[in-house]
This record gives structure tokens, sequence and C-alpha cells, in this order.
């Protein structure tokens, strides 16, 4: 036989004697030998490639073994003392900060960068060996000797590249000293290397001279030879090498815009001396270049005029715009694009008109007129309307008329550019009007004065909405709003038709900017006012309508959502009359049974009484405005619900913007007497939780008081007491937030009056009232009113005494508020109440462990608190202070495991807070508490215990922390494997922070094996992310800027203990991501839940009317239940029995329930009973079971063809309902009672034979038993058939119910 293809046996390549991985130890990464990895280390501090420059020399050698043989050792001596030295020891140890950057290279392999390291350690070292102290001056003086000396190009590179980073630090007076003999150095190297192929040698001479060259005072430019040398470095702005031009380019400005006398001096001349030479040198290369072919040395001009031409003096500025100019007539595209660009520059600095006079501004705008591209090509349009925009705005900034003559024509393009092919140009054209007139004509001094010139413009503008402009009406609809914007309340008297086509325009059948056109009437009602709006386009709704379209309804919204800093009264005169009467008028057709027209009026009236907010914004006439409409107000606050919202803004909004308006305010205050009544008498009487729009009252009532009378509050504040004293109960929680409302402006004795009423609750069983009482009382305590600070003062042992007796019967609702009144007490606390402190220390403590969040965070504070204010009176000194603290908290240790839990994160927050003390014999007892709890066996004992550790580990400098790690790492390796399974999250997060400060080296060696593991999972994690952050950096790194790194943001320390324990909070943090993945999709419809809304429907079914004002009660935020019943996923009209169990009937022939013979013969109705023992049937045959054995899934077809074996009882639905009564068999009801087939019934299927239809039969596994069965099912169904038709009288059935000629079909009963 031949050998089987099919198998291939593997040879065992492995050796007899060599070395395999231990059972286990396949993930161990670090072996055993590393001979290789030494190797490495050595080459990383003696390089041993052979094919680089380095500054290891023979004659380095030979210092560095003089060096290895003059060192004795002293045995008295420390051996640290001295380090071991290389020849990088001058890069790495250098304390200048200029070579910052060179510090990065010592580990790069480039030839360029070792030679960078191997100078500066050279050139350092010499200037040791001088006895220098490495300023700047030294490293300038030794690189320019240096840089005489070096023969090698490397070296020299090298050098002017130290020489580059060090000059723009060296003393201006050093340079201006060595000017002539380090420019004429430089010069000679520029010149020698102009056509080198060493770009970075020249780039490096070039930053060297440009630093040389701005430091000159302006009496040095005088010289013949300081220019000579600005014109050689000028020669490099249009070198054939993008870096070195590049480096030119930024030298020249640095000169021109940097030189200390342009920026330092108080007087700066207009221009740099150097800045003619410039604009000279400019010309003559645009004029020598400009004509010819090769247009390349033009553009680097041009490209040079971008950043300088705004520092020509004027008498050059003239000549080189009109050499730009002469220039774009070359009909190049890419040098009109450079010129552009150039020019624009000079308009976006925004010179003065000493240097860009505006007649020459103007002049430039004509002459880019000439050079306007087609309308139809899209980049140069865009950058010329960019162009000319910044040109105007820089004219008007310097002279307004001639700017407003010249923008005529600009809108005249501007407007022909919407009509452009290219939607980007239209765009373009749009903003660049939008700019101009909110820059230009938003700024006009006198809009009277320039009146006809503006309305020119707007006379251009407003022909954008003839039809000729339908493709862009949204851009002139935007340039429409800008208008109004700029010119609206000075030109409203120009503006009424263009209103008029804007409203006939959104009538419009299918008109596409309703949007845009509403945008633009709200802009026109902010500037103009509703009442000019309104005379151009009136409303068109008076009440008396035969026609219910009301076309100009629309404005009503959008004269609600912009209206403000208007007329008030014209709201009184016109939109008052006009709802009251759109209200008549609903009520009429109510009344006539016309539902829809009177639903209509109703809807529009509540729509005019929305604007009411809106006019109260900031109105120009309170005074004579106000008391007119105040009575309707008020009478309309008590009798009209549905628009009182409107009416509690629009009061709220009135008071708040005229806070600062005495006349508008003592106005408002008079009529406080009215009001505050109402709103008072409003809010106690229709308070209660479903009812949350009535808070909008009591913040009406807060507004109101702020303007309100001392002696009205006073009297208010009495009515409300008594009130309360008489003891109604459905007020008295209305009456308690009345009385929050007025404890900030109620006088002293009001406020006593206040507080013996209030302190009664204290100890109330009605949470809500004592929660509300001690409200009161933190308001009290909180305000810095005069009355209130009197009365704490005065009634300080009165409110100690009583908090401290209510400290017992105080609810979980009530700790909040009773925590921030301890909070104030304690701020005010003296020497001679210390016992209150330890009385309510213990209340404090467990409230840290409060479901609330703003409890828990109250009592932290209330914690901190208190230890300020022990070292505050204490005698002794502030570490004395906190040591007693600590103690009185340690008496929390000896209490349950609540208490425990809650005292240790007591001390955690109490030793951050205090962290700056935490030395001595503090943090021994703190470590020695730490060691005995960390034994607990108790999770909720052990999470804060570590929270604790880790805070320590944060908070404590290393040299005090050192001597207590092994004590903590020691009691945290004695946890049990379940604890550091259930813990690992605060675990590692205090590993964490060890390894911040010592290292892994020292932690490994204390930690216990079990835990040994985690450590290396903790450190490999911050490896991982230190190198993702490196790597970042290095993307994000600039050559040019040496300061990078001291700039470099650093990520903060934590400020607040939260902030630690972040981590400790959270258990199982590797398990986070993958239980996130799982239910990701479970959370996303949590979410969805939680975002959403419901409305409840009405009892008796009908449709949910939207335009009720009390439609806002139906909406609510969990879905809602019908007859408080639960929420089923499934809907189902089944009948319910009292003990919850469903009914589930089936429909006799009539409709009603099924009969079933009675033992008398008679037929009877299936009861409740019967009915119930079918349908467990049903259900308990059609349930599948959770778990199935493999064994299970070929169930045969007998069992799922024969009746339910289910047997009834136990407890609940599966309890037993009758006796003796058998299971009904499935077709009994077609049963014949006279022969042994089945019969046909009226009203119901037919008797087929049903098979059931299942999962199984679709398994290819199991194809052949399925097709089996098929198979069986048509040959007896044929056998039978046949047999029947032989014996049957003609016409007769088959007697038999599983097939049969009649019985052909197969189906799933369902």
């Amino acid at each position: 036989m031949g050998r089987n293809p099919g198998r291939t046996r593997v040879k065992n390549t492995i050796k007899k004697n060599q070395k395999r991985w231990k059972k286990g130890q396949s993930c161990v990464t670090n072996p055993s030998g590393n001979r290789f990895r030494q190797e490495a280390s050595r080459n990383r501090v003696f390089p041993s490639s052979q094919s680089q420059r380095s500054g290891l020399t023979t004659g380095a050698i030979a210092r560095h073994n003089e060096d290895i043989t003059d060192k004795e050792l002293d045995d008295n001596a420390s051996v640290g003392a001295d380090t071991y030295k290389t020849f990088l020891s001058g890069v790495t140890d250098c304390s200048q900060p200029a070579f910052e950057k060179v510090k990065r290279f010592w580990q790069s392999q480039a030839a360029n960068q070792k030679e960078v390291c191997a100078v500066l350690a050279a050139v350092t070292e010499v200037i040791r060996e001088q006895g220098g102290s490495e300023t700047e001056t030294e490293y300038f003086g030794a690189l320019m000797t240096a840089m005489e000396t070096m023969t090698s190009e490397d070296s020299l590179t090298a050098v002017m590249f130290l020489l580059s980073l060090i000059m723009k630090r060296v003393p201006d007076a050093v340079l201006r000293r060595k000017f002539s003999e380090v420019s004429k150095t430089l010069s000679g190297l520029l010149a020698a290397h102009y056509t080198g192929a060493n770009t970075a040698l020249v780039r490096s001479t070039i930053s060297c001279l440009g630093n040389l060259l701005r430091v000159q005072e302006a009496s040095v430019w005088g010289n013949s030879s300081t220019l000579n040398t600005y014109q050689g470095l000028l020669s490099f702005t249009t070198h054939s090498k993008p870096k070195v031009r590049k480096a030119a380019q930024k030298a020249v400005v640095s000169v021109l815009k940097g030189s200390p006398f342009m920026v330092c001096s108080e007087t700066p001349p207009a221009s740099h001396p150097a800045a003619q030479t410039t604009s000279k040198f400019c010309i003559e290369q645009i004029e020598k270049h400009g004509g010819s072919g090769e247009a390349t040395t033009t553009c680097h001009i041009l490209t040079l005029l971008q950043s300088v031409l705004s520092a020509f003096p004027k008498s050059c500025l003239k000549e080189t715009c009109e050499t730009i100019l002469k220039v774009m007539t070359l009909s190049n595209v890419i040098v009109s694009a450079v010129a552009m660009k150039a020019l624009h520059s000079l308009f976006s600095v925004d010179p003065s008109g000493l240097d860009l006079p505006p007649e020459l501004n103007a002049k430039l705008i004509n002459a880019l007129y000439e050079f306007q591209p087609s309308i139809n090509d899209s980049q140069p349009s865009q950058a010329w309307l960019t162009v000319m925009q910044a040109a105007h705005v820089n004219l008007f900034s310097n002279n307004e008329t001639l700017c407003l003559n010249h923008l005529q024509r600009m809108f005249q393009v501007c407007m022909a550019a919407l009509l452009s092919e290219k939607g980007e140009v239209a765009v373009a054209s749009a903003n660049a009007m939008k700019s101009l007139l909110k820059e230009c004509i938003g700024f006009v001094s006198d809009a009277t004065k320039h009146e006809e010139s503006i309305h020119k413009i707007y006379v251009l503008v407003e022909a954008g909405l003839t039809y000729r402009y339908h493709a862009s009406w949204g851009l002139v609809l935007q340039v429409f709003s800008a208008f109004f914007q700029a010119w609206g309340k000075p030109g409203q008297s120009h503006m009424k038709k263009c209103l008029q086509t804007m409203c006939d325009l959104r009538g419009t059948h299918h008109f596409a900017f309703i949007n845009e056109v509403d945008r633009c009437i709200g802009e026109a009602v902010k500037a103009m006012g509703p009442r000019a709006v309104l005379d151009a386009v009136p409303l068109d709704i008076t009440g008396d309508e035969d026609n219910y379209d009301f076309p100009r309804s629309w404005l009503v919204p959008v004269i609600r959502d912009n209206v403000c800093n208007t007329e008030l009264q014209f709201f009184n005169k016109y939109f008052l009359p006009l709802a009251a009467k759109l209200k008549i008028k609903s009520l009429e057709l109510k009344q006539l049974g016309r539902e829809v027209e009177s639903k209509t009026y109703d809807v529009l009236q509540a729509q005019v009484w929305s604007l009411l907010p809106g006019f109260c914004k900031s109105p120009t006439d309170v005074v004579p405005a106000f008391k007119g409409v105040a009575k309707v107000l008020g009478s309309a606050l008590n009798d009209r619900k549905d628009v009182r919202p409107d009416i509690l803004t629009g009061l709220r909004n009135i008071i708040s913007t005229n806070m600062e308006n005495e006349t508008n305010k003592a106005e408002l205050a008079r009529f406080a007497k009215n009001f505050l009544p109402i709103l008072f008498n409003i809010y106690t009487t229709e308070i209660s939780e479903e009812n949350r729009a009535i808070l909008a009252v009591l913040e009406t009532i807060k507004v109101y008081l702020k303007i309100t009378k001392q002696s009205l509050v006073d009297d208010l504040v009495t009515r409300v007491s008594k009130k309360f004293a008489s003891g109604e109960s459905a007020q008295s929680p209305g009456l308690l937030d009345l009385m929050i409302a007025q404890v900030p402006y109620a006088s002293y004795e009001k406020l006593t009056t206040m507080f013996g009423e209030v302190a009664k609750h204290f100890e109330s069983n009605n949470h809500t009232l004592q929660k509300k009482a001690y409200r009161v009382l933190e308001e009290m305590c909180a305000s810095q009113s005069d009355g209130c600070t009197r009365f704490i003062e005065s009634h300080m042992d009165e409110l100690e005494d009583k908090l401290v007796q209510s400290m017992s019967t105080a609810c979980s609702p009530s700790k909040a508020p009773r925590l921030r009144c301890l909070l104030h007490i304690v701020k005010q606390t003296s020497a001679d109440n210390e016992d209150m402190l330890r009385t309510i220390l213990p209340e404090v403590v467990l409230c840290t462990k409060e479901v609330n969040s703003k409890t828990r965070g109250t009592a932290f504070l209330l914690l901190s608190e208190i230890g300020h204010c022990l070292t505050r009176i204490s005698e002794g000194s502030q570490q004395e202070a906190i040591k007693e603290y600590l103690t009185m908290l340690a008496a929390g240790l000896a209490g349950s495991t609540q208490m425990i839990s809650a005292t240790i994160l007591a001390f955690t927050a109490t030793i951050f807070e205090f962290r700056d003390l935490m030395q001595g014999d503090i943090l021994q007892q703190l470590v020695d508490s730490i060691h005995i709890l960390i034994k607990a066996n108790n999770r909720e004992i052990l999470r804060p215990a570590l929270g604790l550790i880790k805070v320590v580990c944060a908070i404590v400098n290393d040299v005090s922390l050192a001597q207590f790690v092994p004590s903590l790492l020691e009691g945290v390796g004695s946890l049990n494997d379940a604890n550091s399974r259930g813990l690992r999250a605060p675990i590692k997060s205090i590993f964490k922070q060890l390894l911040k400060k010592f290292g892994f080296e020292m932690i490994s060696k204390m930690v216990s094996s079990k835990q040994l593991k985690m450590l290396q999972n903790v450190r490999k994690v911050q490896e991982r992310s230190k190198r993702l952050r490196d790597a970042r950096g290095s993307k994000d790194e600039d050559e040019d800027d040496e300061l990078l790194a001291a700039l470099a943001p650093t990520k903060p320390k934590p400020e607040s203990m939260a902030e630690i324990l972040q981590d400790t909070d959270s258990e199982g943090e590797e398990e986070v991501d993958d239980k996130d993945q799982r239910s990701k999709g479970k959370r996303s419809k949590k979410a969805a839940a939680r975002g959403s809304t419901w409305l409840r429907e009405d009892e008796k079914d009908e449709p949910i009317d939207f335009l009720d004002p009390s439609v806002s009660k139906r909406v609510m935020a969990t879905k809602p239940t019908k007859d408080g019943a639960p929420s089923v996923r499934v809907k189902h009209d089944f009948k319910k029995l009292p003990d919850g169990r469903l009914v589930i009937t089936e429909p006799t022939e009539e409709g009603g329930a099924e009969t079933r013979p009675s033992p008398g013969g008679k037929k009877r109705k299936l009861g409740l009973e019967d009915d119930l023992e079918e349908m467990m049937d049903q259900e308990l045959s059609s349930r599948k079971k959770s778990k199935k054995k493999w064994e299970d899934v070929d169930s045969s077809d007998e069992e799922d063809e024969g009746t339910n074996r289910y047997q009834a009882g136990g407890k609940g639905i599966h309890r037993a309902i009758s006796d003796g009564q058998k299971t009904k068999a499935a077709g009994a009801e077609f049963k014949s009672k006279k022969s042994g087939g089945d019969v046909k019934k009226k009203g119901k299927v037919d008797p087929y034979a049903y098979l059931p239809l299942s999962r199984q039969q679709i398994n290819r596994r199991k194809k052949k038993q399925a097709s089996g069965m098929w198979k069986g099912v048509a040959k007896t169904g044929h056998r039978k058939g046949a047999e029947g038709a032989n014996t049957a009288k003609p016409g007769q059935r088959s007697s038999k119910g599983h097939g049969g000629q009649n019985n052909k079909r197969h189906h799933k009963k369902r």
C-alpha cells in the first residue's frame, strides 16, 4: 500500500540536550542570559560604528585613560560622589537653556546630529576647563573661535547650528560691539557657500546674520557697510532652494519689524531705515524678471512683499504698489494670484492713514477693477472679492465719505456676481456684502448725513428680490438681514416696500426660502421694532373675518422670537385689545358649537399673549406704559391660567432688565403691593407635586422681592408667619417656600419671629416640612443681608442647641440642608463651643456614606471646615490640632461596619485637606491605623482603606513616604485571593502611584509573589502609555522651535480627593471593555428610553388636543400605563381575574364564549376555571424549555402530536383548579358522535390532519429523517384513501381523520 497523502508526519527538530521552556513559563519574556543586551548597552555609551564621525578620537581616549589612572578612591569618601564621565557629558549636563533642543540628539544615529553633540561637548569642556560659568556670551565667543578654526564642512555646519541657537540669547550689547567682525565673517561664509549644496550651513548662517542685524541701533544703518551686509541677506530671498529662501525672508521680516528701536522705543520711527533699500530691491527684481517667461523670481519677491509691504514708508509704498499692478498686467495667473495676496496683506494689517493715505487706497481700489476676473472663474473671483472687501474696510477706517462713495460700485459688482454659474462665487459675493454692511455701514457716525449714499446701495440690493435673482434668493435674504442689522433703525422709511415684497414671496406656492424670510423679518423686528414692521406688513387679523386662512399669522411667532428693546405701550394699545377680541370671538363660536373655528381663535389669542415676554425685555417706556398694563396683568393672573406662564415670564424679564435703572425700578416696585399678594395666594393654593408649573410663580416672587420696599416685605413676612402658625397642613409646604424666598429681605425682628415658628418643625414627623424648615434656617445662615447677619450673631448659642437637640430626629431628605446649616455655623464657631464640634462629628462622618450625592459632598466640606475651625481656635500648633482632630475621628473605628467605613472616608478627606501637615508622628500613627484596617476581611472596610493608602501615596513626599512603603505593601499583600481579585482596581492604583515615585526595581522587591504579576502589568501599561505620548509628541514637534519642550503643557496634579480616588471606586477595570462591548446595545436602548417622552392618553380614549393649555401635563418621562397596571411587552384584550390571572376564551358561532356539554346533557358556557385550564394546556404545550440536553433534540412526532401531560399542582397559577376534570384533546370538537371519523361544523375550519412544523425539519443532518416522515404520511394517505374509495358509498366521507382524498393539504396550525 502507498503512503496516505492526507497525513504528514512532522519531524521533531528539538535536540536532546537543548533548553526548552518549563511548563507554564512560556509567557515569560525576560531570558536568563543577557549577553547581547549588555553589549548593546555598552554601544549606546561608546558607539562601535566606525563609519560615522564622532568625538571619540585618539586624544579623547588618552585623556580618558589619564583621568581614570589619576583618580583614586578614598576609603572614607562616598562612592557616589563623582559620576562616570564620557565624551557626551558636555551635552547631557549642559546647563545652557538654549541647547535644550540639542540634548535630544545624543541618542540619534544621524551623522550630522552626532557631530552637533560632539562639538557642543567639546565647546562645553573648553569653557569648563577655563573656569567659565557657561553663559551665552562664553558660548558665543567659543563658537566664533571654533568657526574660524574648523576645516571640515560637517563640523562647520554643526558650529553654525549651535551659533544660530545661542545668538538669540546673547545680550544685544555684545552683538552691537562685535557687529563689524561678526558680520564680515558671516558675509564671507555666505558668499562662499551661495551655490553650494550644504543647505543647513546656509540656513544657520542666514539666521545668525538676521539676528545680528536685528539688534543694531538705528544710527548704524546709516553706514554703507551695514546696508551692504543687508543687501547680501536680501539676495538670498530669491534663492532657488526653498529652505534657504524661507530663512532669508524670515530674517528680513525680523529686521524690518522686530528691531528694538521699532518695538521697544517710546517714539518709534515711521519705518525702518532698511525699508527703502528693501523696496528698491523688490522693484528692481520685479522689473528685471517680471517680463520674462520665467516668473519664479517674481513670485518669490511678491511672497516677500506679503510680509514686508506694510512696513514700507509712504514714499516707497506708492511705487511698489504701481509695480505690483504692472506685473498683474502680464496675464500670468500665478503671478496675479500672488500679487493679490500681497495687496490683501497690505489692507489687512489695518495701517494708519499716515502709511497708506485714503487717496492711495481709493486709487488701488479703482485700479483693481481693471483686474476683475470673470464671475464664472471661481478661485480668482473669490480672491478678488476678498481683496476688495479688505480694501474698502481699510478705506472706511480712514475716510467714511470716500468709502461710501466707492461702495456703490462694489455692491453693483457683487450683485452681478450673484448671477454666476458657480455657486461658490455667489456665496463669496454675499459674504463680502454682509461684511461690508457690518463693518462699514453699521459703524457710520452720522446716518442722516450719508443717507443718500446708503440708500443707493440699498436700491442695488433691493433689486435682488426680482425674479432675475430667484436662484440666489437665499443669499439675497441673508444680505438683507445684514442690512436690517446695520441700517434698520435709520432707514426704516425706505424699507417698507422691501418687507412687503418678502411677505408676498413667502405666501407664494412652493416658496423654498421660508426660513430665510422668517430670519430676515426677525432681524427687521429687532432693528426697527414691531410697530414699523406691522405698518409695512399688517397682521390682517381683526376678529371679524369670514375667512379663517389668516395668511399673515406666521408673523406672530416671528415677532415673539425676536422682539426686544421696544415700546411696551404698543403691546398695550395694539395687541391687548386684539387678544381680548379674539378670546371673545372664540367663546362665541364655542357657544354656537363651531369647535374648529373656536379653537383657531383661541390659539391666536394665546399666541398674541406669548408676545408679552419679548416686549418686557428692556422696554423703552417702562414709566408711562407699565401702569397701563399692570391692572390687566393682575386680573389675568387670577382668571387666566392659560396665559399665566407668559405673564410671569414678562414680569421677571421687565424686572431683571431694569435693575440698573433706578427710575424704572422704582416704578415697578410701586406695584409690588398689588402683584405679590396675588402671587402668594396662587402659590399657596395651587402647589402640588403634580403641578410643576407653579414653580414659575415662586421664581417670580423671588425676583419681585429684590425691588420691594422693606416695609412691605416685613408686612408680608408677618402675614405668612401668622398663616403658618395657624396650622393649615395643606398650605404649610407652600408657606415655608415663601419664607425661604423672604428670608434675604426680611428685617431682624421678623427673622426672629420666623425662626420661632420654623424651629418647631425641626423634629417634625413630616419629612417635607422638616426639610423645608431646615432650608429656611440654611437661607438665614447663608444670606449676607444685615438682618440675617445680625440674627445669626445674636442667636448663635440657640441655633447650636436646636441643631444638637434635633440630631436624632433628622430624616434622610433633611440631612443635606441640615449639614449646610452646620457648615455655616462652624465657620463662626469660637473656642468656647468646641464641645459642639465633638457632638456633631459622628453625624457628619456617617453622612459620608449617604445615598444622596449632595449630602455626601456637604459632609466632606463640613469635615474640612471642622478641621480648619480646630486649627483656628487651638492654642497649640496646627499640627497638634490636626493630630487631635484625627484622634477624635479615630473613635469611629470602634463602631459598626458602616461607621468604620465612613470613618476611613473621613480620614481620607481630612489628610488630603491638610496634606501639608502630614509629617512625623501623625504620619506614623496613620500608617499604623492603616496596617490594622487592612487586616479586615470585609470589603466595605477594605475598599476605603485602600483608597486611604492611595491618597497617602499621592500626597506624601518621597522622602517621608519611603520608610512606610514596606509596611503599606505588606498590608496590601496580606489580602486573600478573593479580595485581591475583587479589589484589583484600587490595588493597581496604589501600585501606579508607588511606581511613579520609587520605580519598579524597588517596589518589586517588596511586593508579595502573588501580586508581582499585577505589578508587572501596571508597569507595562505605564510604559505603553509613555511610548504613545512620546510618539504623539514627536509627530507634533516643530524643528524650528527650540523652546517647545519648555512650553509644552503638562498634566496637572490632582486637585481634589475625588480625582485621586477616581480609580479606587471601580471594580474589575480589566473587564470593563468586554462588558461594555456586550452591553452596548442594552445601554443604547436604555439611554434612548431615558431620553424619550410619552403622552398619557385620555381615559375615554379620545384624541389628544395639542392646542389645549393643559396638554403639558400629559407629557411624561416614563411610559404610562392604564388603570395603574404595569407595562407589558405584548398587548392583549384578555380579561383578568381579581388575583391577576388572565382569562382567554375562544369565540363561538355567535361570537360568545365556547360551550361544553354539561353532565345533564345540556350545553353550558365554559367557566373561568375551564378557560384557565385550556390556557395552561396550550401555553405549556408550546413553551420551549430553557435548557435542553443534546440527546433531547430529536424529539419524536408522537410527543408533539400527543395530548399534553401537564398536571396542575403547586402554588399560584399552577394550583389545581378542578378535580377529576380531564384535559381536552386537540380536535375533539370535530369528532363525530355516531361514527369514528370527523365531521365539518358550520363556521369553523375544516378538520384536516395538522402536522407540527419545527426547525428540526430543516436541519441538514436530519434531512433523511424529516423526509421519511413526510413520505410515510403520503403513503398512508394514499393507502387509506384507496381503502375508503373501495368500501365507502358514493359521496360518503372516509371515517379516518388522518388522510383520504379530501385531506391532501398539510398546514401548520396557527
